[in-house]
Order: structure tokens, then C-alpha cells, then sequence
């Protein structure tokens, strides 16, 4: 047994995150609906698992770097303009790939398939003389699990009924 340490690179879509402040953040909890017998009152004797929320958080260091421009505003490609109400985020989300800086770094990358920034998360940029890190947090979806051991997942398939989910993939050293 041993401490596991170590930095990652990211890239979004294919394009270099940058430097951030203090890593990667991976938080998630799961929903789940109690089973209440009335011969125990309200203790539950059981939970049935119905769900999952998951996101991913960082501080951007690097206000230019390629991905930052598809990372703080995913709804078009021009900047301040946005679809019309009724865009799937699922469909606008892209990878999110974290690549581990050296050896001692485990697991070696984190691939989550489809990633957007979250609804309701208030993005604070800070246009002033100082340095300007930009909070972020990305929501993760799933995708379809894909039963031929692919660990790449290039074209993610939306989730369907009576099937595996997968929210993220790890590869070890």
C-alpha cells in the first residue's frame, strides 16, 4: 500500500485544457428509492438504486488556452451566442480526457465520454487587472456501455433501456 499522488493534463474535445490551480475534482452520488416494510415503522430495508449525478470541477489557469472558448460557452461556436432553447446538452457534450503527468500517477488516464458545463453552475470570470482563473465544473452523462472491450469510446451512443451505462473509463500503468 502506498500514496497515490500525481498531476494530470486534460484535454476537451481534443484541445489542451492548460494549467489548473489545484487539479481535478471527481464527485459523484447516487439516488436511491427506500423500501419501507410496515413492520419496521419507516426504517428502510432495502434501497433500490435509480441514478447517478456526476461532475467534474477545476480552476483554469490559462484563460487562452484551445479549450477554454468550447468549455465556457458549449452552446455555439460564436461566443455570447447560443442555440435556441431545446439543445440537448448530451448531444453538445464532448470527452474530457485526463492523462496522468508521470508514473507515480494512477490511475494513468480518466476518460469521461461526454462532458458539458453544468446547468445552473454560475461561471465567474473575473475581467480585472488580476490573473484571471476561471472556475469551472462540467456535469458527466452517460453513454452506452460498449461490450467489445473498448476502452476509447470515439463515438459514444446514447444510453438505452435494459443496457450497461458507462460514465468514465480508467487505464492503469
Amino acid at each position: 500500500m502506498s500514496v497515490i499522488r500525481g498531476s494530470y493534463s486534460a484535454t476537451y474535445d481534443g484541445l489542451n485544457i492548460g494549467n489548473t490551480e489545484i487539479g481535478f475534482r471527481h464527485t459523484y452520488s447516487y439516488r436511491g428509492r427506500n423500501i419501507n416494510f410496515d413492520a419496521v415503522g419507516e426504517t428502510p430495508v432495502d434501497v433500490i438504486f435509480s441514478g447517478m449525478n456526476m461532475n467534474v470541477s477545476f480552476v483554469a489557469q490559462e484563460y487562452d488556452a484551445a479549450a477554454i472558448n468550447e468549455l465556457r460557452w458549449p452552446f455555439n461556436v460564436n461566443i455570447g451566442e447560443t442555440s435556441p432553447a431545446g439543445l440537448s446538452l448530451w448531444q453538445a457534450a464532448k470527452p474530457l480526457l485526463l492523462t496522468g503527468c508521470n508514473t507515480a500517477t494512477d490511475p494513468q488516464t480518466i476518460l469521461f465520454p461526454k462532458a458539458i458545463l453544468a446547468p445552473d453552475y454560475d461561471l465567474d470570470i473575473d475581467y480585472s487587472h488580476k490573473e484571471r482563473p476561471l472556475p469551472m465544473q462540467l456535469v458527466i452523462f452517460p453513454v452506452s456501455f460498449e461490450s467489445d472491450g473498448s476502452v476509447y469510446y470515439d463515438t459514444p451512443s446514447y444510453p438505452q433501456g435494459c443496457t450497461n451505462v458507462v460514465y468514465f473509463i480508467e487505464t492503469y500503468w
